[in-house]
């Protein structure tokens, strides 16, 4: 049986100080696979990772170990090879990058001055950070910020502080606290991220006289995060209104229900979507009452992507030491946020007759739709007269045989975000036909 993926590698994020870091990769297989390590970087060089070119470098089986990464040395995009007498398949690329956290700004900010009963907010203005940071706030000489217990008060996931309705007790200095974090599902190479403080920030409030106002939704909302929401992530949408409190939170879907899996946090403000689908995407309206007649909603238009993962420097052009791939994927800029096809109709292991003829087909889900390329045993299939067509995601081999045909084949769906791969295994049967007796024994 030809190798295929049981686990694909994840990308990483790794601190400066990180004594390790590891990719890993599991196919199956018999006989069981050996493995390869590919590693390319933004300037296109291709790497064939062994402990011969790093003694830093050890790679068992298929998790490859690096002690003392470096971001020069280390950082790129990798992939894993599994291979045995049947054939050869490809892992999903990752990426190893590092993650760094700046200082804040050592500078005094004026305060934030606010009318009593107005809305107010505070911008946290946060240090050079890579990947992403998350936020929270505390209030000097007090304790953290807890929105849970002042629905007046807001967190929002762009760093803001927000108040709803400012009180005379709001006054006083607040500190913007930021911890690093992934931010695309790959994995952090530390227990404790690095966070930073700010410096005070005062909220100076102004006396006056009470009113009844509201709600406004504010123009920072609907807000959605991640910004480019992608299949698979938790989606949250926030709603804030500014206004004379009791404020209450309402969501609906324009002509569809909300999701049955859908929850809520923050006295309604944030919706949740957990393991989000293309499905569930749609006109969001969120309504803010604060009484049978004072009230206010806003829509915003929810588009989710493939699934995603972080291209911190390049796609690979497998050009690897065999040659065996073409460069079909061109590089992109750190950073940029990439979404992938992902397979609705897999390949499926084919044992056909030799001499017939065999309709392959996969297909993947993408926006937007997907380009197709076919491979046997990592090299690129190419249209032969008379023996093989392929028609995007529909290959078909005439005539089979044992020789040229059998191996592990992979259909990989390629749009402008990214590549996914399929596999599955050929295998031609050559039947024993009885011949005829050229005598008769009695």
């Amino acid at each position: 049986m030809g190798p295929r993926f049981l686990i694909e590698p994840i990308s990483r994020i790794v601190m400066v100080d990180a004594l390790m870091t590891s990719i890993e990769c599991v196919a199956y297989g018999n006989p069981p696979p050996v493995y390869r390590m590919y590693r390319t970087t933004v300037y296109d060089n291709q790497t064939h990772v062994t402990s011969s070119l790093d003694t830093r470098y050890t790679l068992s089986n298929g998790k490859l170990q690096i002690d003392k990464p470096t971001e020069s040395k280390d950082s790129g995009t990798y992939q894993c090879v599994a291979e045995n007498q049947f054939g050869t398949v490809y892992s999903v690329p990752v990426s190893i990058s590092f993650g760094t956290l700046g200082e804040f700004a050592n500078v005094i900010r004026a305060p934030v001055v606010a009318k009593e009963h107005d809305s107010a907010n505070i911008e946290c203005l946060p240090p050079s950070f890579k990947p992403a940071v998350v936020y929270q706030w505390r209030k000097a000489m007090v304790d953290f910020v807890r929105p849970d217990l002042n629905p007046h008060l807001f967190i929002s996931s762009n760093g803001k502080l927000y108040f709803s309705e400012v009180n005379l007790s709001d006054e006083g200095e607040y500190l913007c606290i930021v911890k690093l974090t992934s931010g695309n599902g790959a994995i952090m190479d530390s227990l404790q991220p690095p966070s930073r403080t700010s410096l005070p920030i005062r909220l100076r409030v102004n006396y006056a006289d009470p009113k009844v106002w509201g709600p406004e939704i504010s123009n920072d909302f609907i807000n959605v995060f991640p910004n480019v929401p992608m299949r698979g992530q938790t989606i949250l949408l926030e709603c804030l209104a500014y206004g004379a409190l009791p404020l209450t939170y309402s969501w609906r879907r324009e002509g569809l229900p909300l999701p049955s899996k859908i929850y809520y946090t923050d006295h309604k403000r944030i919706l949740h979507i957990p393991n989000a689908e293309l499905e569930d995407g749609g006109n969001y309206v969120c309504h803010v009452a604060r009484t049978s007649v004072a009230f206010t909603e806003k829509a915003f238009s929810l588009q989710i992507q493939c699934k995603s993962f972080e291209k911190p420097q390049s796609i690979p052009k497998y050009t690897h030491l065999d040659k065996s791939l073409p460069n079909f994927m061109s590089f992109r800029q750190m950073g940029e946020k990439m979404t992938k096809p992902y397979f609705v109709f897999p390949l499926r292991d084919q044992h056909v007759d030799i001499g017939s003829q065999l309709t392959w087909r996969c297909e993947a889900r993408a926006v937007p739709p997907a380009n197709y390329l076919w491979f046997k045993n990592g090299q690129v299939i190419t249209v032969k007269q008379g023996e093989i067509e392929i028609n995007q995601n529909v290959m078909i081999i005439k005539g089979l045989d044992q020789a040229k045909h059998n191996g592990m084949y992979q259909c990989a769906a390629e749009n402008v975000h990214g590549t996914t791969f399929s596999s599955a295994q050929l295998r031609v049967l050559v039947w024993a036909y009885l011949l005829p007796c050229s005598c008769l024994m009695v």
